[in-house]
C-alpha cells in the first residue's frame, strides 16, 4: 500500500490519531488508497450476466410472441392480456437490471464519521509509514456496536438489523451494508434490507420476472395453438 513518510506525521502520535473526532473538517488524507477491485473478474461476470437476463427475456418475448400471439388464436381480450403481460414483465426485468448494475448495493463510503477515530494500532503504523499487514483482523469499539476494516479503514455497523451483517468482498474490495453474497453472473456485490435500501431487492425481482416470464410464454404458446386447433375444421369428419 501507499502511505506518506513518517515525516508526515511526526506532528501526530498514534495516540492523536486514534482520539481525533469525526467532523466536516478532518481530513483523510493520511489514509492508504483504497484497494483495487478485481475489474477483470466483475467485467466477466457482467458480460455474464447481460447474456443471461436479456437472452431469456429475448427468448420468452420471441416464443410468446410468434408462437402463442401470432401462429396461435387466442381470443382478443387474452391476446391482449399475454401481450401487456409478456411486455411488462420484460420491461421490470431490464429496469430492476440496470438499477441492479447502476446503483449502489450500500458500500460504506469514507468520510470522517466512517473513517475516524483510527483505532491505535492502526495508527501506529500508518504514523510509522508501514503497511497494516494483511493478518491483522478487523478491530472491535470498545462499546461493541462498531468494527473497523483494516482494509478499507472504515467503521461499520457491527449488529445491523436486517438480513446480513457488513462484509468486506473480496472482489469488490469494498464493504457493504446488509451484505448476502457476491453474485458471480452480474458482478456485483447483492444486498439490502428488505425494500429500502440496496440491491437485493431489484436482484429477487429479476429472478421473479424469469419464472414468471416462462410461465407465461408458456401459458400462451399452449392457450394459442389449443385455439387455433380447435378452431381449425376436422378434415377427416368433414370429408364424409
Amino acid at each position: 500500500m501507499i502511505v506518506r513518510s513518517a515525516a508526515q506525521f511526526s506532528s501526530r502520535s498514534a495516540m492523536q490519531l486514534a482520539d481525533v473526532r469525526a467532523d466536516a473538517s478532518s481530513d483523510l488524507s493520511f489514509l492508504p488508497p483504497l484497494p483495487q477491485p478485481d475489474y477483470a473478474l466483475r467485467k466477466l461476470e457482467a458480460r455474464r450476466g447481460f447474456s443471461v437476463v436479456f437472452g431469456l427475456i429475448s427468448v420468452f418475448v420471441v416464443l410468446t410472441h410468434g408462437v402463442g400471439l401470432t401462429a396461435g388464436d387466442l381470443p382478443e381480450a387474452g391476446w391482449w392480456f399475454c401481450f401487456a403481460l409478456i411486455y411488462g414483465e420484460a420491461a421490470i426485468a431490464t429496469l430492476c437490471y440496470f438499477l441492479m448494475m447502476l446503483g449502489d448495493a450500500g458500500v460504506v463510503r469514507r468520510t470522517p464519521e466512517t473513517c475516524l477515530p483510527v483505532p491505535p494500532e492502526v495508527a501506529e503504523r500508518l504514523r510509522a509509514g508501514a503497511p497494516v499487514p494483511e493478518t491483522l483482523r478487523n478491530i472491535n469499539s470498545d462499546d461493541g456496536t462498531r468494527t473497523y476494516c483494516v482494509r478499507c479503514f472504515v467503521w461499520r455497523p457491527a449488529g445491523l438489523q436486517g438480513r446480513g451483517r457488513p462484509h468486506h468482498c473480496r472482489v469488490c474490495q469494498r464493504c457493504v451494508l446488509h451484505f448476502d453474497h457476491h453474485c458471480g453472473v452480474y458482478g456485483r456485490c447483492i444486498a439490502g434490507d428488505g425494500v429500502r435500501n440496496g440491491n437485493l431487492r431489484y436482484f429477487f425481482t429479476i429472478i421473479i420476472m424469469g419464472y414468471a416470464g416462462f410461465f407465461t410464454m408458456l401459458a400462451t404458446c399452449v392457450a394459442g395453438l389449443a385455439f387455433r386447433w380447435a378452431a381449425t375444421p376436422d378434415e377427416a369428419g368433414s370429408g364424409g
